[in-house]
């Protein structure tokens, strides 16, 4: 699926932001990271405006956001770096909550993980008992009460995400790859070999195992393995109410900056984001971390033309088909030439339209006037595109080398006849083989616009 790109920009002071969720109408919540001087905060994004949550005035950031959206983070004071204190700022509430406040007297501090529809948040505070151990907890804003939970096997855990049925998921503590599952409509605990990351609404739930292991499960049901690169390093991050699981994965065994990507997995396929990226903008997203339920991602990426290579927040939006298939392109999406006798078909906004034609004087004799490597160009160009559809990532690689192949080879060929036809004395072509191609065909490929548009075919594409 190709995906739009926008950076989540940051207001001033600020100099970036970072998203943490994003919930089903696109509200983005996240921390806004500041300047020498400036103390990191909480943002809300909405309909492409950034506004600061300035929490208590301390160092903030959020964690969570809900379908009303009420968000929930964590705050910390300067200059201590462990003093942390869990908050939430319910939408239309004149500020925030310090959620210290509603725990048991024995927490020194906590952190704030995630809040459902229902206004239920779950987090996790910290008691001093021979060093601070963590306690998961749920606070309701309905009735005001606290529920400190309790793993079976263990006597301290983490709380990191709540669903709308009020099913809790977090890990133990000190223990790798053991996590829990608490509902609180029965009281019910079942264990996880997994640290748990996320959960949906149908109860599906998303984690790691280790550094290389994605895993989901389904609440009573096995672990899935989900699939990677076959690196030491590949993360599942985020899941939405349709099972779509997004992450981050290395490409290579000993990775580097720009060898750590965004991923979505697909059933048996892991996806690199970078690969589905439509425009030219010199972007490479490194980790998506989350997916709302119309499809929309949110997550990290760097410009790779700033120097600094700071890392941005960034939205990844499913891009119509219009917007890559437009009429500037038309002839490159001709399928197959046609049929004999004239008739073919076109590939247009995401779908096959027909170009019903028998008359030798249609826009058919076009295409038969073409030399063979004059078409497999056009054609290769038409494969590329189609190719970024494939959620296979072998199918799509194979795809996209095919039409590479009959681009370069179109393009050559042009280029050879040219190289016969000029003086032995003109100047070498400096043209790339794809703008060399259209070029050559922009003739044809003029005329197969007008004929097309005659059709009705431009209505489609608008």
């Amino acid at each position: 699926m190709p995906y739009l790109i926008e950076e989540i920009l940051p207001v001033a002071p600020y100099v970036a932001a970072t998203p943490g969720d994003i919930n089903a109408a696109g509200v983005i919540a996240g921390t806004l990271d500041g300047v020498s001087g400036t103390r990191d905060t909480a943002f809300v994004h909405l309909a492409g405006v950034t506004q600061a949550r300035i929490v208590f005035e301390l160092v903030a950031g959020a964690s969570a956001v809900n379908a009303l959206g009420d968000i929930v983070g964590t705050t910390v004071q300067p200059p201590k770096t462990d003093s942390f204190r869990p908050f939430q700022w319910l939408n239309g509430a004149a500020g925030p909550l310090d959620l210290m406040t509603v725990l048991p007297k024995t927490a020194v501090d906590g952190v704030g993980s995630d809040i459902n529809d229902s206004r239920v948040v779950v987090g996790t505070f910290e008691v001093q008992a021979a060093g601070l151990k963590p306690h998961p907890f749920l606070y309701r804003n309905t009735t005001g009460d606290v529920v400190v939970l309790s793993p079976p096997g263990a006597a301290h855990a983490y709380g990191t995400a709540i669903n709308a049925a009020n099913q809790v998921v977090g890990n133990l503590w000190g223990v790798r790859a053991q996590g829990y599952v608490y509902e609180l409509a029965t009281g019910d605990y079942s264990a996880l070999a997994f640290d748990p990351e996320g959960i949906n609404d149908a109860g599906l739930i998303v984690g790691n195992r280790d550094a290389a292991t994605p895993v989901m499960k389904n609440i009573g049901g096995s672990d899935v393995l989900l699939p990677t690169f076959g690196t030491a390093y590949c993360q599942a991050l985020g899941v939405n109410n349709s099972g779509h699981v997004v992450g981050t994965a290395s490409l290579t065994p000993a990775p580097g900056d720009d060898d750590v990507v965004a991923v979505r997995f697909n059933g048996a396929n892991i996806v690199n984001l970078n690969d589905q990226l439509v425009g030219s903008d010199p972007w490479h997203v490194v980790a998506a971390s989350d997916i709302n339920d119309s499809g929309v991602i949110v997550g990290l990426a760097r410009r790779t033309d700033d120097p600094s290579r700071r890392l941005r927040g960034v939205r990844l939006t499913p891009a119509p088909f219009r917007y890559e298939l437009g009429l500037p392109l038309l002839v490159a999406k001709i399928f197959g030439g046609v049929a004999h006798g004239g008739g073919g078909f076109a590939w247009l906004n995401g779908q096959f339209v027909p170009v019903p034609s028998n008359n030798p004087e249609d826009w058919y004799r076009d295409w038969q006037r073409m030399a063979p490597r004059q078409r497999e160009t056009l054609l290769g160009l038409l494969l590329g595109e189609i190719a970024l559809h494939l959620e296979a990532n072998r199918d799509q690689s194979e795809l996209r080398a095919l039409a590479s192949r009959l681009v370069a080879a179109g393009a050559q060929a042009v280029q050879e006849a040219s190289a016969t036809r000029a003086p032995a004395n003109a100047p070498a072509k400096t043209n790339t083989p794809v703008a060399s191609a259209r070029a050559s065909d922009a003739k044809t490929i003029a005329s197969l616009e007008r004929r097309l548009a005659l059709r009705g075919a431009r209505r489609l594409i608008r």
